[in-house]
């Protein structure tokens, strides 16, 4: 499930996988990819997620429903 290797990404590398367009395809992570891929369409979706699909996200530290709310973001504690 996507969600346990997030937790276990998160707890692992201490922060959320990202996007990053300026590191070539070639030595790009294809499980952290796939992972901010999840992130991503998680947030696009929130709406039509279940109280407890949104609440299983929440409970992953430094997760915020919009990568805007930066200066909001929980620490992540290792």
């Amino acid at each position: 499930m996507q969600l346990e290797a997030l937790k276990e990404s998160v707890l692992i590398g201490g922060r959320l996988p990202a996007h990053n367009a300026r590191i070539p395809k070639a030595e790009r992570d294809p499980a952290s990819a796939q992972l901010a891929y999840f992130v991503t369409n998680q947030r696009k979706n929130r709406s039509s997620l279940s109280i407890e699909q949104r609440a299983a996200l929440e409970d992953i530290p430094g997760l915020l429903w919009s990568p805007l709310d930066m200066g909001q973001q929980r620490p992540v504690i290792r």
